[in-house]
């Protein structure tokens, strides 16, 4: 008689497990990507109607700081479409582990905010510091997926997605000036 009693033999199961904390990592970081949806659907929102009022009124203005970043607008539309991405595989992360999916952001959003003061720096300024929080979301999940190695994939794949959208967006921003100068020290 044989047995096998090895400890890392898997358990042949048609469902994984995943525990309680990877269940709420998973609605956690769904509820972060819908916030940070909502954001930058604001923010585009927001330009597309200050170009469009600018445009129709034919108003020319020198001092163009309001909306006026065309390949600002395309890095809006990109990090859009990879956010709707994660959104869809959350969901379905969701699904698959009958967990509760977060309250969505409302389709529609109405906005009153003086164009005089609201710049694309302070738009970009926004979405950075919402990328940093999301690394921190993201590399808590990865350390805390301890039972499900295919969720732990999955957040190590969105923690490395955010690093390489966040390096851009920080590099188009140095490119700008719109970063933060950090003081020197001397010492």
């Amino acid at each position: 008689m044989d047995l096998d009693l090895s400890i890392f033999k898997k358990a042949k199961t048609n469902t994984e497990n995943i525990s309680s904390q990877e269940s709420f990592n998973i609605w956690d970081t769904l509820r972060a990507r819908y916030n940070s949806g909502e954001s930058i659907t604001f923010y585009s929102n927001f330009r597309f109607w200050n170009n469009f009022k600018y445009s129709f009124e034919n108003h020319k203005k020198s001092n163009q700081k309001t909306g006026k970043n065309p390949d600002f607008k395309k890095i809006l539309d990109i990090g859009q479409n990879a956010l709707q991405n994660q959104l869809n595989t959350l969901e379905k992360k969701c699904s698959q582990y009958e967990i509760p999916v977060p309250q969505k952001p409302s389709t529609v959003q109405k906005t009153a905010v003086d164009p005089e003061i609201f710049t694309d720096k302070f738009a970009y300024r926004h979405i950075l510091k919402g990328m940093q929080e999301a690394v921190d979301l993201h590399i808590r999940a990865v350390i805390e997926t301890t039972r499900n190695d295919s969720l732990g994939k999955l957040f190590m794949d969105l923690l490395k997605s955010e690093f390489d959208m966040y390096n851009k967006m920080l590099k188009y921003g140095k490119a700008k000036g719109w970063t933060h100068v950090v003081p020197k020290k001397s010492l």
